[in-house]
């Protein structure tokens, strides 16, 4: 795999981290039955809510509920 391979699969990595930070930290009941399918932009990392040209899925992502009693670390 090339440098720029590489350096690609960080900055996927690191938006996947980001992504899933920001979910998290939304109350939204809207988001709580269902499931949310990201698309990034190869060429600009921009995130994308539908497919398009130059997309690639993410995955598929749901709010995760935590209990009142868990800490979180």
């Amino acid at each position: 795999m090339s440098k720029s391979g590489k350096n690609e699969d960080k900055g996927i990595g690191r938006l996947l981290s980001n992504i899933a930070l920001c979910m998290a930290s939304l109350g939204s009941p809207v988001l709580t039955a269902a499931t949310l399918i990201l698309y990034v932009d190869v060429e600009t990392n921009q995130v994308y809510t539908t497919p398009g040209k130059n997309r690639v899925k993410l995955g598929e992502f749901e709010q995760v509920k935590r209990d009142e009693n868990s800490a979180s670390k």
